[in-house]
């Protein structure tokens, strides 16, 4: 979703760390990793979907299917 949100707007890993404080490694591991290597912080998440303009439950909830594994696709 992460990914697939920051391509819909051309916005680069870098660009996302800019606006979220986060690193572009983090941002990365986020992106790519099949389960979550650790939970990020509601105030992460907050961060994220408001850089990318995604509802906050949604992204909240897309974190925790793919800490279930349920996220297959992204």
């Amino acid at each position: 979703m992460i990914k697939t949100s920051r391509k819909r707007q051309k916005i680069t890993q870098s660009d996302l760390s800019r606006k979220t404080g986060l690193s572009q490694g983090y941002i990365s591991k986020l992106e790519n990793q099949n389960k979550v290597f650790h939970s990020p912080t509601i105030t992460q998440i907050i961060q994220i979907s408001s850089a990318l303009k995604v509802d906050v439950y949604i992204l909240s909830k897309w974190f925790i299917d793919k800490e279930l594994g349920e996220n297959k696709n992204e």
